[in-house]
């Protein structure tokens, strides 16, 4: 065996424990208190104009429970331009969103009104989400923002 082979086959070993042991990691479950807060503190939501067309803002929990957890969620008027029933709508109730038993995650449901949103507009939405203390997370808080952008329909933005 020649001394380039051996220095390729030393160096490998190495190199090979490495991967093998990186394989053999187990999941990491979450199993501290329960929190519950909107899954990212901003969102753009496009809106469109189609008539079915709406964006769902997650709400997520920490935990599992064997029961429904019900939550308010509250526009912050201070911080929002964009204005209920003009710029948008709850779809579903959804500014009550309840987590499933056996769930984790429900959405707050959105719906844009194309005709009052302009391409220029810089509207925004703050969302809080009113829950028990205990549930809150100091570190990521219990507010979001939703930004929306009028996306006009593809067709319109080809000249012929």
């Amino acid at each position: 065996m020649n001394m380039k082979k051996l220095v390729t086959l030393l160096s490998a070993i190495p190199v090979a424990a490495i991967l093998m042991t990186g394989c053999q990691s187990e999941d990491i479950m979450y199993s501290g208190p329960e929190y519950v807060t909107f899954s990212d503190s901003i969102y753009t939501m496009p809106v469109l104009d189609e008539e079915e067309a709406t964006f769902c803002v997650p709400v997520a929990a920490t935990n599992v429970t064997d029961y429904d957890r019900n939550y308010a969620v509250e526009i912050i008027n201070d911080k929002s331009t964009a204005i209920r029933g003009f710029h948008f709508d709850f779809m579903e109730n959804s500014n009550n969103v309840v987590i499933k038993a056996g769930e984790r995650v429900a959405n707050v449901v959105l719906k844009g009104h194309y005709a009052h949103v302009g391409r220029e507009d810089s509207l925004k939405l703050t969302l809080r989400l009113v829950e028990p203390e205990r549930q809150k997370w100091d570190i990521y808080g219990n507010e979001t923002l939703v930004e929306f952008v009028k996306c006009a329909p593809f067709l319109s933005l080809i000249h012929i």
